[in-house]
């Protein structure tokens, strides 16, 4: 919003949450609302509205990491692995993340 000079104009409007304000523009309590691109995706906004993608020019993406703590158990090391997969990473790629 800030690189875009509206921080003054948006700054009252602003949700607690990028599920309230998802919830405010499905309920028309909003006409608009800048949301994550995956939960743009989701089944609740399908045939809704318009999404726009925001040019990466205009903000600086979020860095997802994890982390697998010493001595985690077997389970964690799976999962661990299981989200390093190809088909999750797909996953993602194609969710917005």
């Amino acid at each position: 919003m800030y690189s875009v000079g509206i921080q003054d104009a948006t700054l009252p409007e602003i949700g607690q949450s990028a599920l309230q304000s998802a919830q405010f523009v499905l309920s028309r309590n909003a006409d608009a609302a800048l949301l994550p691109y995956s939960l743009v995706l989701g089944k609740g906004f399908a045939g809704r509205g318009t999404a726009v993608l925001v040019s990466e020019t205009l903000y600086t993406p979020l860095s997802h990491e994890m982390i697998l703590v010493r001595g985690a158990g077997d389970d964690a090391r799976k999962f661990f692995r299981f989200l390093q997969s190809e088909t999750v990473m797909d996953y993602f790629a194609s969710n917005g993340l």
